[in-house]
């Protein structure tokens, strides 16, 4: 046809002007190589181009499912129109309209009927009508078909990211084994020097930050009561707020099984921040001022008695994970609290009537607190403990420490030794 024939004198004298402009940039560049053009010597590897019969089994494969096998097509008219035009611009320029510089349907046909593939035109209406972005304009513009023609190597970059992102985990998760592995099952000392390095790593900074991620989560949900949190969520807004071992995250959640008495999956949000607040490695009086702001709802530096007298339940209750005292914390458990809320009730009473009259007017604040509570030595150790050694951490809740199991939160599996082929000198 004379479109044929007008494509075929626009290509062959576009080629001669391509092929000068290519030896010059191959001339010019160390790799001759240019972005649109590609030299007579092939410096530039493209895909290579299919052939006819090739061609015509896609275009069958196209008449049965088109998008199932729109990537392929779109691929092997990308090689097409570089063998034929140099360039995809060049392809499509050849073929579409002067006037506008956009490509109708039977235009699209036209160039895919050039280019060897013979569509049909469901086939054809199908994969062009997949690229508009505008499909009111019913025409494919420059943009249009440059996108459609590297949708495939985009795929392509895509999986070999995700295969690249699998194998970062999986070296991640050999790293993660071999550490944990040099921790906790080569030694006891080993085992007692990771517990050391994780709790310093809860500094006062450490539990602010807590603290406060864990009071944006608060605001977030709208369940009336007091804020209950999953262990996924806590382990979650732990590892968002510092960096710690895979192994480590596997002692707060001992931790969390440790608060959540009950065992219901969910526990009170201000126990957690309490229990974790008091194994920290900082001082009493810092740790009693982030403490005193935990039970401070109302933001307004002062505690009510109701406020003081919670603050002492919890404290007592969970002062017994901080000391590792298991038999208090049995003693709760079977007892519903009622020794820890006695305990609690005691100090509250000494409180209230402290010479201070600090609960005069019934608020609190804190320097008026720690005056009564910080000269009171034995008061102040069952409320806040000093720094105690935290080996059961390395256990879930409910695991023995007794027998060979002593500290093992996942024992290693233990390879089967194969028979001795001799029993005291006698062969099997």
């Amino acid at each position: 046809s004379t479109r044929y024939l007008s494509a075929m004198a626009r290509n062959e004298k576009g080629s001669s002007k391509h092929s000068v402009a290519a030896s010059a940039a191959s001339a010019a560049s160390p790799g001759g190589t240019l972005m649109n053009f590609r030299s007579g010597t092939k410096t530039r590897r493209f895909d290579k181009e299919m052939g006819a019969i090739e061609k015509d089994r896609l275009c069958q494969v196209l008449k049965k499912d088109v998008r199932g096998n729109a990537k392929q097509f779109w691929d092997a008219l990308k090689s097409a129109s570089l063998q034929h035009f140099e360039s995809t611009d060049a392809a499509f320029m050849a073929f579409a309209s002067p006037s506008d510089c956009m490509m109708s349907l039977e235009q699209f046909q036209e160039l895919s009927e050039y280019l060897g593939f013979a569509l049909i035109y469901h086939s054809a209406k199908s994969l062009f009508e997949q690229k508009l972005q505008d499909r009111e304009m019913n025409a494919m513009t420059l943009q249009d078909f440059q996108d459609a023609c590297i949708v495939a190597p985009l795929d392509r970059i895509r999986a070999r990211l995700r295969g690249h992102r699998q194998n970062m985990l999986a070296c991640a998760g050999h790293i993660d084994h071999f550490i944990r592995h040099l921790s906790l099952y080569t030694g006891e000392n080993h085992r007692r020097r990771a517990v050391t390095r994780f709790q310093q790593k809860l500094t006062t900074r450490f539990c602010m930050m807590l603290w406060s991620s864990l009071q944006q989560w608060a605001e977030r949900k709208t369940s009336a009561g007091e804020p209950m949190i999953s262990k996924e969520t806590f382990l979650k807004m732990v590892d968002s707020i510092q960096s710690f071992q895979a192994f480590e995250m596997d002692f707060f959640g001992n931790i969390y099984e440790r608060v959540d008495r009950s065992q219901k999956g969910e526990v009170v949000m201000c126990d957690l921040a309490v229990t974790i607040l008091l194994m920290a490695t900082s001082s009493r009086c810092d740790k009693a001022k982030l403490i005193f702001t935990v039970f401070d709802t109302d933001g307004d530096g002062c505690l009510s008695s109701e406020q003081l007298l919670k603050m002492y339940c919890s404290l007592i209750i969970h002062a017994a994970i901080a000391r590792g005292d298991q038999p208090s914390y049995d003693a709760d458990l079977l007892l519903g609290d009622e020794l820890s809320l006695a305990k609690a009730r005691r100090i509250y009473d000494y409180t209230v009537q402290h010479p201070s009259d600090a609960l005069d007017d019934d608020l609190c604040t804190f320097e008026e607190w720690w005056f009564i509570i910080g000269t009171n030595m034995n008061m102040l150790e069952e409320l806040m403990p000093g720094s105690y050694g935290m080996t059961w951490v390395l256990r879930p809740r409910g695991r023995r420490h007794d027998g060979q199991d002593k500290h093992d939160m996942n024992p290693e599996p233990k390879v089967e030794k194969k028979a001795s082929k001799r029993v005291r000198g006698t062969e099997l």
